[in-house]
């Protein structure tokens, strides 16, 4: 599995040009959730040989983009929190940093499937259920729709 996971990670990296501030892979964004209990890499582009800084935290981690201006960080694994908090990436020759808000961290699952998956909740009157839902700490993101 984690095989698996490597490689659908590994190809939604951002090839961003080289920039003195940084990008952050799109995987990163508000209202995400970092998985408890492992090391969480952290990756994006910018201009090769730039220092670049990622904060979630207490913790900081920094790390200098290649040849190629690809970096990467990995955070200290992180215990499961329902206190949302900021992951911020600078970088040293940037003025712009990134900043990801409202991230939680927690259990998280990768599904995959056809269609199918999404046809069987609209019988299910799936809009009606989320409408009604009351479950804040539950977050969705629809990689691969576009």
């Amino acid at each position: 599995m984690f095989g698996m996971v490597a490689l659908y990670v590994t190809s939604l990296s951002v090839a961003g040009l080289a920039q003195d501030n940084p990008v952050v892979s799109k995987l990163f964004s508000d209202h995400m959730v970092l998985q408890c209990g492992m090391p969480v890499p952290v990756w994006g582009t910018c201009k090769a040989g730039t220092k670049v800084t990622v904060k979630f935290g207490s913790q900081e981690k920094s790390a200098e983009a290649d040849k190629d201006g690809k970096w990467m960080v990995r955070l200290d694994a992180l215990k499961a929190s329902t206190t949302a908090a900021e992951l911020t990436i600078t970088s040293a020759t940037g003025n712009a940093p990134v900043k990801v808000t409202d991230v939680l961290v927690g259990e998280v699952y990768l599904c995959g499937g056809q269609s199918n998956m999404a046809m069987y909740m609209k019988e299910l009157s799936a809009n009606d259920e989320i409408a009604k839902a009351d479950f804040p700490l539950l977050r969705q993101s629809r990689l691969g729709d576009g």
